[in-house]
């Protein structure tokens, strides 16, 4: 285990495109403006991930413009990202917060798309909140699986998530400190997802 885990902390091919979205996400981290469709838009495209996708004839242009926008606008995601800002890692007191936090991204993204988007919100956390957020998508979820043996169960502690989110990122979280505990190597939550993805 010991290779994969050093292959996952180095240097990617990806990192150069990444660090631009983490940039971008750092440098504007609000939304009450159009750069706030840019960041989904962005993210979405980049991640096999988009928000537009089955828009029912409507052009992409105006998807974003008409109801990404609106909704974005609607709530106020300023207010709870300002939260989230303020934790610099993972923690027993805020974890409940983070795993909450992605429920209610996937709420909004629902309100948008009228479809379950928990890998997208899972990446657009991601890159606001690196140090905070696990990548899910349906390779991730197959990585954490042949990762059994170290994460076992996991017993969801927060009562209000997307429960297949919350599963998988206890289970991260799991490995993570399996990592640190075994190997005295502390991972972050993109080294963890570079090692889901090299898993075998």
């Amino acid at each position: 285990m010991i290779n994969e885990i050093k292959k996952a902390m180095s240097p990617s091919e990806w990192d150069f495109a990444n660090s631009i979205l983490y940039k971008m996400c750092s440098d504007y981290p609000n939304h009450t403006s159009e750069r706030s469709i840019a960041k989904i838009w962005l993210i979405g495209r980049s991640y096999a991930a988009a928000i537009e996708r089955r828009t029912d004839g409507i052009s992409y242009d105006d998807f974003y413009i008409d109801k990404v926008k609106p909704v974005l606008a609607k709530h106020d995601i300023d207010s709870w990202f300002s939260e989230l800002a303020q934790y610099k890692n993972i923690t027993d007191e805020n974890i409940d917060k983070i795993i909450f936090a992605h429920k209610v991204l996937v709420d909004i993204f629902h309100e948008i798309s009228m479809q379950n988007k928990r890998s997208l919100a899972s990446k657009y956390l991601h890159f606001h909140f690196p140090n905070l957020y696990y990548i899910y998508d349906s390779r991730a979820k197959l990585g954490i699986s042949r990762y059994k043996d170290h994460v076992g169960i996991v017993k969801n502690i927060v009562s209000i998530s997307d429960k297949e989110y919350q599963s998988f990122y206890l289970k991260c979280h799991k490995l993570r400190k399996h990592i640190s505990e075994e190997y005295t190597l502390d991972l972050t939550p993109r080294q963890i997802d570079n090692l889901l993805l090299r898993a075998k």
